[in-house]
């Protein structure tokens, strides 16, 4: 026995077919979007890795503490080899490259004592150099 197909049932399997076509691509473009939305998400965390690398640059890993500005310090001070570091605080890379720091130190004075001093300044992060220091 053959069985033939309608009319009527052609015209539904084929929109039983572009109903299917439809969601597949709806799940295509849904897959698409998550996809774009994690590679933007990944993007930016890197980012910000990179611009957390990028405020530290300058700093040791081991103490917090900026060489050329030790240097510079201790260059002013009476006794310079009595210049100890306790700690540096650094600021976010600026727009124009620049970031701010604040760093204590301790070092003896004219009697012969122990001070804390502080100093604060501004580096430019891309070469670490020193462009205002106040102590």
């Amino acid at each position: 026995m053959t069985v033939t197909a309608t009319d009527e049932d052609r015209a539904r399997w084929a929109e039983e077919e572009k109903k299917r076509k439809a969601e597949r691509e709806a799940q295509q473009a849904r897959e698409a979007a998550e996809k774009a939305a994690a590679e933007a998400a990944r993007r930016q965390e890197e980012e910000k890795q990179a611009q957390k690398e990028a405020q530290f640059k300058c700093a040791s890993s081991w103490d917090g503490s900026i060489q050329g500005i030790e240097y510079a310090i201790a260059a002013k001070l009476r006794d310079p080899d009595s210049f100890q570091h306790i700690e540096t605080s650094i600021g976010p890379v600026q727009e124009n490259g620049t970031q701010l720091f604040v760093m204590k130190y301790r070092a003896r004075n004219g009697f012969g004592g122990l001070n804390i001093g502080t100093a604060i300044g501004a580096l430019r992060n891309s070469d670490c150099e020193i462009l205002e220091l106040a102590v």
